[in-house]
């Protein structure tokens, strides 16, 4: 079963806007839709790893923006 978001990611993100990125209106999409980060790292075709680094506010690749609108307008 995988893992569910950890209660310091949430309270993180909660002072945070789409100003910070896209890879943070992901996050809290995928918090509030109770999507494993398992599940996106799969659908969006990156590790577990580079997901949890996205919704830190890490760098995303810009060839991925496409793929993480449409995965945030269906979620």
């Amino acid at each position: 079963m995988p893992r569910t978001y950890s209660a310091k990611l949430i309270k993180d993100l909660e002072g945070k806007t789409v100003k910070d990125g896209l890879q943070i209106l992901l996050a809290k999409k995928c918090i509030k839709a109770k999507i494993p980060a398992l599940h996106v790292a799969k659908l969006l075709g990156v590790s577990r790893m580079t997901i949890h680094l996205w919704f830190r506010g890490g760098e995303v690749n810009p060839s991925r923006a496409p793929m993480i609108e449409a995965l945030i307008r269906i979620i």
